[in-house]
């Protein structure tokens, strides 16, 4: 079992080099082990051009997703009501970042604010350190759903 690994360990390494193009092309490649019952393995040189690869930066900053983000989260920014006997929240933008404010049954803020994360498409808050909630926009009824919890409807200004 030892020679089988240490074998399939030195043709994963030999595939690795023939892939890089590490290897002189006028002679078979050779595995280093040639243990029996293996054998040698012989692989012909094909002739192939391909253009050389340009890297790719790596950034962790993906601008098109920071666009989605933003304008996804925008919507969900303004004075909610809930369906049920609950208060009323609040979504506001403050600079880069969107907070979720809980609202007083007159209309003020409590200590209660949550920042909204963005993750891979999904909008979502801690409150605690084990519990996320989702957030998610019915755009057709203008609903929001907040899971677990209830749904929350826009409340419309006067001014608008």
């Amino acid at each position: 079992m030892e020679k089988i690994i240490r074998h399939i360990g030195d043709m994963a390494k030999l595939l690795m080099d023939v892939a890089q193009g590490g290897y002189e092309a006028d002679e078979p490649v050779k595995c280093k082990c040639q243990n029996e019952p293996f054998g040698i393995l012989e692989i012909e040189p094909f002739d192939v051009d391909l253009p050389p690869a340009e890297p790719k930066p790596f950034t962790i900053y993906d601008y098109d997703d920071s666009v989605k983000r933003v304008e996804v989260m925008s919507r969900l920014c303004g004075r909610w009501k809930p369906t049920g006997n609950r208060c009323e929240i609040e979504i506001e933008r403050r600079g880069e970042h969107f907070i979720l404010y809980n609202l007083k049954r007159n209309g003020t803020r409590t200590d209660d604010r949550y920042t909204l994360l963005w993750n891979w498409g999904d909008v979502y808050y801690c409150c605690t350190v084990n519990k996320m909630t989702s957030l998610a926009l019915d755009i057709e009824t203008d609903t929001l759903m907040i899971s677990p919890g209830v749904d929350y409807t826009r409340v419309v200004e006067h001014g608008e």
